[in-house]
């Protein structure tokens, strides 16, 4: 099963992406900040990760270039 850890602040936003992507049979974390993600990240890598770009603590590109890096 594919793990998919979703970063986005808007709890609607969340609740739909993880849904649809639980339909499809992924494994799905999420977090509304840039300090949860990484949490989240220390614990266990996902193949994917769906990043909003305004966070709150962060913004979601500069999180991007940090992940890459």
């Amino acid at each position: 099963m594919t793990k998919v850890l979703v970063v986005d602040d808007e709890k609607e936003v969340v609740e739909l992406i993880k849904f649809l992507l639980e339909k499809d049979g992924y494994q799905v974390s999420v977090a509304s900040s840039v300090f949860q993600a990484q949490g989240l990240l220390a614990r266990s890598l996902p193949g994917l990760v769906i990043l909003d770009r305004k966070l709150p603590d962060k913004d979601g590109l500069e999180f991007c270039r940090e992940l890459r890096s």
